[in-house]
């Protein structure tokens, strides 16, 4: 869209109808639910949005909080795919806010903006489990984890992500981690409990192959025995 010019048209089309839920565009949540959606766009006009305008890294710092909080907006209204979008270009844009040093409340501001940007992964992670796409969730966590390995909310989500995966011993690993760091935490408790049922499953329906396939070695020659 940004190489279009003025007087252009583009014709957008979408595969799935619910990522295109707009009140202004009269499309309710639900309509068309399975069916491809095409969008006729013309440029009419084009104008700087307050990203482009803002003067400087604390202006700049301001608009990304603010399209933080309607990102939250988003998320709370259930439009996870967008609000996990939104969220990413937020975390990206952040990393170009870099004027830290030699000015005054530089060190508050480079708190500031790690504090959005570990803000923005985990909640795009909390979006994103909610839309089912456990490998990009893993992905937000890691990236949190790489910062602060002893956070708390990115092993719970990315122990979420691992279970949603069937990954059920790295979900384990960071179930526990996460109920270790929060013990009264209900939810870390609750989910502990369930990658534990998971893993005694599995071990149900592993085991007895394992028992069968280690009974059959000991009816093999030996390797002496072979003519």
């Amino acid at each position: 869209a940004v190489e279009l010019r003025e007087g252009e048209i583009a014709i957008l089309t979408c595969a799935d109808a619910r990522r295109c839920y707009e009140p202004r565009l009269s499309f309710a949540d639900g309509d068309a639910k399975d069916s491809v959606v095409s969008l006729r766009i013309r440029v009419a006009a084009y104008m700087r949005g307050p990203l482009e305008v803002a003067r400087g890294d604390a202006e700049r710092l301001e608009v990304l909080a603010s399209r933080k909080e309607a990102a939250v907006a988003l998320c709370r209204a259930g439009r996870n795919e967008l609000a996990a979008w939104r969220f990413r270009c937020i975390y990206e844009a952040l990393g170009y806010i870099d004027d830290y040093r030699n000015i005054r409340g530089g060190e508050a501001r480079n708190r500031r903006v790690s504090e959005l940007k570990r803000a923005c992964l985990l909640n795009r992670a909390f979006c994103l489990l909610r839309a089912r796409a456990f490998k990009l969730a893993r992905a937000a966590c890691d990236l949190v984890l790489d910062d602060d390995p002893h956070s708390a909310k990115a092993l719970f989500r990315r122990a979420q992500a691992h279970l949603g995966l069937a990954e059920c011993q790295q979900a384990y690993r960071d179930a526990r981690a996460a109920a270790a760091l929060q013990p009264t935490d209900q939810e870390a408790r609750r989910l502990l409990a369930e990658v534990r049922a998971k893993l005694r499953e599995e071990a149900a329906i592993t085991q007895p192959m394992y028992l069968k396939m280690c009974s059959g070695l000991g009816t093999l020659p030996h390797p002496f025995d072979v003519d």
